[in-house]
């Protein structure tokens, strides 16, 4: 077999997987947190999916699985992996935070593209990005009007932004969770998926020369998510009124300021109220400054 490139698979957004998504919710166990319509049962994510690793390893086609979402892919993936096929694959902090249970209200800001699943399949994509069967966090950020979010259930669109608190809700949970290292997680959210998508001058390192795409943080930081101060003209989120702990300070793409101080630059204002291509991921090397730092205090060449 022959390398075909990187082929980038979601598993439930695209055309081939219309017969299992008319209706968005998780269809988990009968009688438990029942929403309206059929439901979207883990089996559709499995059986596609396990589809696609056939033909990557009948191919040798690289292959990345976007918003992994269900125990039965993460295994699937970690069998893939151990049988050399060639597969990498991201989970979204809302997947590895938020559960169906979060729908009992019918509230639409839960309702996502893969949705939201059980405890258990929580818990299987926090193992799987422990072990690293699942290489990289990505935001999936979707932003929508008010109007579109704020209708019924079944026609509201699915998805929620997530560029303005990823971070901060990782280093909360998954850091303060124990379940990766503070220089880790940086990795799984800056290098690997550059590395993934071989991303020239993304994800570091931080060097004399290269281009200077860099997000600087506070990790001690602490602040309540309030959407009305968001940078992004949409509002839907579900974690409006959580404490989290890291906040960003600055960021620069190719060598020019972004934000600075916690502010968005004016002419990148509007760039944040349109949905991103890829899982809306952001790849840039990060670096973590203690909130006592000196103002205009150097960040170590490496530094995570």
């Amino acid at each position: 077999p022959h390398s075909l490139g990187l082929c980038l698979a979601d598993q439930l957004h695209r055309p081939g997987g219309r017969d299992v998504q008319g209706v968005e919710p998780h269809a988990g166990q009968p009688g438990k947190h029942q929403v309206a319509g059929q439901g979207m049962p883990s089996a559709a994510e499995d059986i596609a999916l396990a589809r696609d690793l056939v033909l990557a390893r009948l191919t040798g086609v690289r292959f990345h699985a976007l918003h992994v979402s269900t125990a039965g892919s993460v295994e699937l993936i970690r069998q893939a992996k151990a049988q050399g096929v060639r597969v990498t694959a991201e989970v979204t902090p809302h997947h590895l935070l938020l559960t169906d249970a979060e729908l009992r209200n019918f509230d639409p800001v839960h309702k996502v593209n893969p949705p939201l699943r059980s405890s258990s399949d929580v818990e299987a994509c926090r193992i799987g990005l422990a072990d690293g069967t699942l290489d990289a966090i990505a935001t999936d950020h979707a932003p929508h009007s008010p109007e579109e979010k704020e209708s019924e259930f079944e026609v509201a669109p699915p998805g929620m932004i997530g560029l303005e608190t990823a971070l901060a809700l990782m280093l909360t949970d998954i850091v303060g969770g124990g379940i990766l290292t503070l220089p880790e997680l940086i990795r799984r959210m800056s290098t690997v998926p550059a590395g993934i998508l071989r991303l020239n001058g993304q994800g570091g390192p931080v060097a004399e020369g290269a281009a200077a795409n860099l997000t600087v943080f506070d990790p001690a930081a602490e602040w309540v998510v309030d959407p009305s101060k968001f940078a992004s003209k949409s509002r839907n989120t579900p974690f409006k009124g959580r404490r989290l702990k890291g906040r960003i300070l600055h960021t620069m793409f190719q060598g020019s300021l972004v934000v600075r101080s916690g502010e968005l630059a004016p002419e990148y204002r509007d760039a944040l109220s349109v949905g991103t291509t890829m899982g809306g991921r952001t790849s840039v090397w990060a670096a973590a400054v203690p909130s006592d730092a000196p103002a205009g205090a150097a960040v170590p060449e490496g530094s995570v």
